[in-house]
């Protein structure tokens, strides 16, 4: 159970990063 739940947060964390660039990206293109 413990190695699922790790995984799963890496995963959460994947997901968390991909959406972080991607409002970045929006931002950057909002500022130019």
């Amino acid at each position: 159970m413990a190695r699922k739940r790790t995984v799963n947060y890496a995963v959460v964390d994947i997901k968390l990063l991909k959406e972080g660039v991607i409002l970045a990206k929006i931002l950057d293109n909002r500022s130019l």
